[in-house]
Order: structure tokens, then sequence, then C-alpha cells
């Protein structure tokens, strides 16, 4: 019995791998060849509807990124050219109806006389002269397509919609980058002479702008003293003051620049200030509101009405009135707000001239 069971454990260890067999390496699994090359980077793209039946100026608010344009309403089998800049020129592909080359109800191979009330439509479609003409004629053939019954108009149907897909062209290979706070201009022009131009705007409504001015006021201020007269009397007089004069207001002013006017040569819109008089009188803070016409955002003239102090008699003594003792200005004059016409010279500057200015970095001591 013995013997048999130390046969049979000579016999396992024969037939069942070695332990050093059994827990060798497995060699390690060969990357696939997806994972192993780097993946390249996608650039998202934001599409940009171009609607040639639409006005021939168009503008068009985005925010900054990479956008593709799509052209609506095209004749089809029509060529377009787009313009970016004074240096860029592609012509546009017709993408179906040039391939297709459709003449009505031959080239599809349409039944000649199936009775399909779509054939006028698509007619109407292929034979549109004009853009806004390709509008009217695609929004009828789509009611018509709607309606229309699959059993009579099988093949009519695919016609329909291989035309109106004409229509829309779409340049994936022409995408247009876009900044932030910039206007791209890019222009489409066709072979029968139409001509679009397209305002890409990522500004928004507009900006406030800083400007710096010199304001000029008539001089309404009116000064009284105390007269000696007769018997220890004093006459309250007003001063003479020169004809003609003006109150001098150093200002800073603020500017609503719309988007729109953002590249113009002339721009023109509300502006709100503060400013303080200059001269004998002393500083007297005021504010003033008008409206500004500018060259080119840097100089220009601003018109409106200035709120500030003015010397005015209080209102406890007349002019002339007999006192018996000798008053001071300030004791006879005092400040009364009051509205004001001014004109202004302005000037933009690249920078506030009240910033502290960076000084360069001194070289370390070695």
């Amino acid at each position: 019995m013995k013997r048999r069971i130390i046969q049979g454990l000579i016999a396992l260890s024969l037939a069942t791998p070695s332990v050093a067999s059994a827990q060798a390496p497995t060699p390690p699994a060969q990357p696939k060849k997806d994972a192993a090359e780097p993946k390249k980077s996608e650039i998202t793209t934001l599409p940009i509807v171009v609607d040639l039946a639409g006005s021939a100026s168009q503008a068009i608010k985005v925010d900054a990124g990479t956008y593709q344009l799509t052209l609506m309403n095209a004749v089809p089998g029509r060529s377009y050219w787009l313009h970016i800049g004074p240096s860029f020129a592609q012509e546009i592909p017709v993408l179906s109806a040039e391939g297709i080359k459709f003449t009505p109800f031959e080239s599809p191979g349409l039944p000649a006389e199936a009775p399909c009330p779509l054939k006028a439509a698509i007619d109407r479609l292929i034979a549109s002269p004009k853009e806004i003409a390709v509008r009217k004629n695609v929004e009828s053939l789509r009611i018509e397509a709607a309606t229309a019954s699959t059993a009579t108009c099988e093949k009519e149907l695919e016609v329909a919609a291989k035309v109106m897909e004409a229509t829309s062209i779409a340049l994936p290979n022409s995408p247009i980058i876009i900044s932030g706070n910039a206007v791209r201009r890019v222009s489409i022009s066709s072979r029968d002479g139409g001509h679009w131009d397209v305002e890409l705007n990522s500004m928004g409504r507009g900006t406030w702008q800083t400007t710096y001015g010199l304001a000029f006021s008539p001089n309404e201020d009116e000064e009284y003293f105390s007269e000696a007269g007769a018997d220890a009397e004093f006459t309250i007089r007003k001063k003479a003051r020169d004809s003609g004069s003006l109150t001098f207001l150093p200002a800073v002013f603020f500017t609503w620049l719309p988007s729109s006017q953002a590249l113009r040569n002339i721009q023109h819109g509300p502006t709100l200030g503060l400013g303080v008089t200059a001269g004998d009188a002393g500083g007297r803070f005021g504010a003033l509101a008008g409206y500004t016409v500018r060259f080119n955002q840097n100089i220009g003239l601003l018109g409106g009405l200035s709120v500030y102090k003015h010397r005015r008699l209080d209102a406890q003594y007349t002019e002339n009135q007999i006192i018996k003792e000798n008053l001071a200005p300030d004791k006879l004059n005092k400040d009364s707000l009051r509205p004001n016409a001014f004109l202004a010279l302005i000037l933009r500057l690249g920078s506030s001239p009240f910033a502290a200015s960076a000084k360069p970095a001194e070289p370390k001591a070695k």
C-alpha cells in the first residue's frame, strides 16, 4: 500500500508543471497602434450663416473663436468668391448643383408624365435668377414637399432635397479666426456681379473710453463788496468783471463708443465728465455732460452743460444796500450751484497720465 502511494506521488510530480515555470513572467502586451500615436488637437469651429437673400451689408455679433462660414439661399449652380482682407480670395466650390447638372426632370431620371405637383416648384427653384428669389422658392418647395405623397412623388422628393441642399454652401476648409474685442470683415461676390460685405464683431455693444480735456464756460460769477460812504456807512456794490471772460475747467471725460463706430474716422456719442475750475476764484468741482464728436477716437470737440458753484450775493443782502459795517467778501458772497454751457477740446491718451511708470529692474550685483 505504501509503495502504491509513493508511485502515485512520483507520477503526479512528473505530470504537473514546475513552480518556476508557472510563475514565469508573461511578456508585456504590445500597445495598440492607435494608442501609441499622439492624438491630434482638433479645432472646434462655430457656424456663421450669411443669408445671401438679405442685405448687401451685414453685421454679425460673435464671440472670440474659430468660425465656419455657411452661405444660405445661394443660386443653385452659381459660383461665388470669398474675400478675407486684401490678400485672401477663394472660389467657393459649388457643392451639389454643378455635380448633378440638373435638367428639369431629365437627368435625375424622373418620368416625363409623373403627375406630381412638386415638378413646377423644383423648376422654379432651379431657375431662380437672384438669391432673394431662392429664399422665396425654397420656402414654397419645402411647404409643398411636406404635404406631397411619397407614392406618386418619390423621385421628385429626392430631387427636391438635393436642389434645396444646393442652396446652402458650407466652407469647412476656410476657417475664420476672431480674437476678442476685434472687428473682422469678409466679403462675398458672385459671377453675376452680386456683392455682400459681412462684418464680424466681437466687441459687444460698445465701451466707455476715458479722455482728458479743457472746458471753457462763460464767466457767470457775480461778486460783491462793501464800498465806503459818508458817516461810516457802506454800500454793497457789484464787482466789475471783464466782458466776455471765461471760466476754465480742466476735466476728465468718459465717452460711450458704440462698436459700430469703432473703425470709422469720425465717432460721436454721449459724454460725462468731472472737472475743477481754475483761476482767482479757486478750485470748485463741477460735473459736465454733453455730446462728443471725435476724429479717430483721439481728438475731438465736446459741448454741453456744466454744473458747479457760482459766486452770488448772499440772500440776506441786496445790491446798493446801505450797511453799517465793512463786510469782507466771504461775508457778502456765497457759492450757489448753477448750470452753465461749456465747450471743450478733448484728447485721448494711450495710458493714464496719473499711472506710475514702471521702472526697469536694476541688475543684481554679482
